[in-house]
């Protein structure tokens, strides 16, 4: 059998890597890494020769003598900006915007079968029902409107040329990865966490192992060919993930009350803190609206085309998460 050439964009990154770990079990998949900024010689030592690696800047070389012919492209390399500044937004412009064009007009060259493109929930982050789809969401960030536009750009690009699959997942978390999970895992240790409001309220968020096993599965099925998918697991109320974590940390079952205005102070506090340092933000008025969020992203539409079971699912994945976080001595 011939083998099916796959590139992964982004190979280096936190998605990437668990991806290309589970593409390399098939023999029949020959994997092709694009990177940038990474070490090489630290990805050789780790992936051996199971993966060949090309160190490409998608928005500067010229792609058409860089990349090879292949069968699909995962796209999963792009920017997530640490402030608004006008520096980060042009950035942000660059790596999720321009690249993704550059790199879609090259693939009609390609001879690619599937295109597929991990987008973001912030494409449709917002809408006036409480239950978000493919069709009723909008973006409310600039990070969102990207996303959304590079959408609408692959679509026009790819049209009559190659099929496209658009992923946008809610958040993305698992070992590895020092993202919400663990800062809120990193309060929680320091006994710092509180709940602005009490409201109920819930968290989205996707074990990446589960994320990826997806990823494995879609690979140049024809249902899955020209469609964008919100791609979710089960919302769980803020409540149940800090008694989740509170547990697995073996700390008392305990949770801080604050009015939510209190919440809306300290949040423009660090807002403007950064204004000035310009580096992440441990909190945001963004933030302290994820964490009082009441709207559930639906992934019906992509569970009526899949069998697909979470191998894992959303609070194993937060177990895992947080005993690697202990094993590693992050938290």
């Amino acid at each position: 059998m011939k083998k099916k050439t796959i590139i992964v964009t982004g190979a280096s990154g936190f998605i990437g890597k668990f991806l290309i770990k589970e593409l390399i079990k098939n023999k029949n998949n020959f994997v092709v890494g694009v990177y940038y900024k990474s070490n090489y010689h630290k990805l050789k030592k780790e992936f051996r020769d199971k993966v060949k690696w090309l160190k490409v800047n998608l928005v500067k070389d010229n792609l058409n003598k860089i990349l090879p012919n292949a069968d699909v492209v995962y796209h999963l390399s792009g920017y997530y900006p640490v402030s608004s500044s006008a520096h980060e937004v042009d950035t942000l412009k660059k790596i999720n915007l321009l690249a993704t064009k550059r790199l879609a007009a090259t693939c009609k060259y390609l001879n690619i079968k599937q295109f597929i493109f991990i987008s973001s929930i912030a494409a449709c982050e917002a809408s006036k029902d409480l239950i978000i789809n493919e069709d009723n969401g909008y973006p409310i960030t600039i990070y969102g409107r990207i996303k959304k536009k590079a959408e609408t750009e692959l679509f026009n690009i790819s049209k009559g040329h190659y099929n496209l699959t658009v992923l946008r997942p809610t958040s993305i978390f698992g070992e590895n990865h020092k993202g919400t999970i663990y800062q809120i895992a990193k309060i929680i240790k320091k006994r710092m966490f509180v709940k602005f409001g009490r409201n109920t309220c819930y968290v989205n968020f996707y074990y990446v192992k589960d994320f990826v096993d997806l990823l494995v599965k879609i690979k140049l099925k024809k249902i899955f060919f020209n469609q964008i998918f919100i791609v979710a697991d089960k919302p769980l109320k803020l409540e149940t993930l800090v008694y989740v974590i509170q547990k697995t940390l073996k700390l008392k079952k305990k949770l801080n009350y604050f009015p939510l205005f209190t919440g809306h102070v300290v949040a423009f506090f660090f807002e403007l803190i950064s204004l000035f340092n310009k580096k992440y933000l441990l909190f945001s008025t963004k933030k302290l609206n994820k964490l009082n969020n009441k709207v559930i992203y639906s992934n019906k539409k992509i569970s009526k085309l899949t069998t697909f079971k979470y191998r894992h699912g959303v609070i194993a994945g937060i177990i895992r998460s947080i005993n690697w976080y202990k094993k590693t001595n992050l938290l």
